[in-house]
């Protein structure tokens, strides 16, 4: 009985933490996201998801898959942005379900941390669609970056 009372004292702990740490970075989703797994979380149809590997992804390495087929996503560009003087390769791609995707690698203590974003066009004002599908995906991508850089 005192188990299965410890167990349920930490069950809303688990449940409702936003927050999880690996190699020493602490992460959490923006405002408004929901963690929805492992390294995920979710705000309606946005999405962010982190991965990690002991070795630093080269901006040739990120290119390269980038830029590879792979069923029902899209390459659509390289793009570039500078966070805090340091600047980012980011791959932008398109799902066959209309999702707009953004990745990005972050080197840290050792590890890449792997970015994915992903948005849908379609959830936005059609005379506004892609400037505000891309401005949510930058914010992601900028926040995740910031979040692993600062923290």
């Amino acid at each position: 009985m005192k188990k299965l009372l410890l167990i349920l004292l930490c069950l809303p702990a688990i449940t409702f933490a936003q927050s999880q740490e690996i190699h020493g970075v602490n992460l959490n989703g923006p405002k408004g996201f929901v963690k929805v797994g492992n390294l995920e979380w979710k705000e309606g149809n946005n999405f962010i998801g982190v991965q990690t590997f002991k070795e630093r992804m080269s901006v040739e390495q990120h290119t390269y898959a980038c830029q590879q087929e792979i069923r029902a996503i899209n390459f659509l560009k390289m793009d570039k942005t500078e966070i805090s003087g340091v600047e980012y390769s980011i791959c932008i791609q398109t799902g066959d379900n209309g999702m707009l995707i953004g990745q990005v690698p972050v080197y840290k203590n050792g590890y890449t941390f792997y970015i994915f974003t992903g948005t849908f066009p379609a959830d936005y004002k059609e005379s506004e669609r892609m400037k505000l599908a891309y401005d949510k995906l930058y914010f992601m991508i900028g926040y995740m970056i910031t979040r692993i850089s600062t923290y």
